[in-house]
């Protein structure tokens, strides 16, 4: 089982690579690699345990068996960032049809609550991945179903899935052919965020809040925002006031 595990992470790291240096073209990526690549993602997404991250969303039975199996889950998630970076290195290097036919179905399946949390990470990934790739201004439909993917990510009930979309945002409204409607959607749900009630999540949306001030509509940054800070300042919170400083001084 060792042996498996180390040969199968080896693989992925060498073909990462490899797909990086172009050493393969994207018609040989579609025909060859890519329904490989979801199906790989599938399988080890689904079996990395809930107790690999901070929430606890199954029942008290469920975590004591994940417990006892506690030493594998780094492990398998080092197994599932692998095999996703493989498909991240693939998805630029396909073309549009691709794209809109195969990862963007994919991505958006990953978005449901029935997935697992790594599967629903692996869904915030992909998305800043794709949207950086897809044309939106001739799928209009696909990147419809993706900013709803978004915004479910956004409201995910997972801490870890919600910091993690957080961090994609930036990707999604710098997408090529983004429509301006859209970019606001994304900028109200930075928003909300960034009153998250958990404070990673806080964190990750004031980062990304902090990278993309200069773009974000007044509107949104007066209404919003600052509100929202003013009154955390108020309420003297001492988490919130060093978050202040550090992405505002």
């Amino acid at each position: 089982m060792k042996a498996d595990f180390e040969f199968s992470l080896a693989a992925a790291m060498k073909l990462a690579w490899a797909i990086e240096q172009s050493l393969f073209s994207g018609s040989e990526l579609s025909e060859l690699l890519v329904s490989k690549l979801m199906s790989n993602l599938v399988t080890i997404s689904s079996i990395v345990p809930s107790s690999s991250y901070n929430n606890q969303e199954t029942s008290n039975q469920q975590q004591f068996v994940e417990a006892a199996c506690f030493h594998s889950s780094n492990s398998l998630l080092d197994l599932n960032w692998a095999w996703l970076d493989v498909l991240k290195a693939t998805i630029p290097h396909l073309d549009q049809y691709m794209l809109r036919v195969k990862i963007a179905p994919f991505v958006c399946s990953r978005g449901g609550l029935k997935e697992s949390i790594t599967s629903r990470i692996n869904g915030t990934i992909l998305l800043g991945a794709i949207s950086q790739c897809l044309h939106f201004e001739s799928n209009e439909d696909v990147a419809q179903n993706l900013f709803y993917t978004s915004k479910c990510l956004c409201q995910d009930v997972s801490s870890d899935v919600r910091s993690s979309m957080a961090s994609q945002i930036p990707s999604l409204v710098s997408a090529p052919g983004i429509t301006e409607k859209a970019r606001l959607g994304v900028f109200q749900d930075l928003a909300e965020l960034m009153r998250d009630e958990q404070a990673k999540v806080k964190i990750a949306a004031m980062e990304t809040f902090s990278g993309l001030v200069d773009i974000i509509p007044k509107s949104i940054k007066l209404e919003k925002v600052l509100m929202n800070q003013k009154k955390s300042l108020r309420d003297g919170e001492e988490n919130e006031i060093m978050n202040f400083i550090r992405y505002f001084g």
